[in-house]
């Protein structure tokens, strides 16, 4: 399980936090909001 998951609509301006997060070693993953769905049932993948 990832410690974060970010939404994010344009990959370019969150750059700079993906960089900082790698820095850090944070086990994140990215969901692009303009391609996700989710249902009342769906349980996030991270803590």
């Amino acid at each position: 399980m990832r410690d974060l998951i970010i939404l994010f609509e344009h990959p370019e301006w969150h750059e700079p936090l993906f960089a900082a997060l790698k820095k850090r070693n944070v086990d994140f993953s990215t969901i692009d909001l303009k391609v996700a769905t989710y249902g009342e049932d769906d349980l996030p993948e991270a803590r």
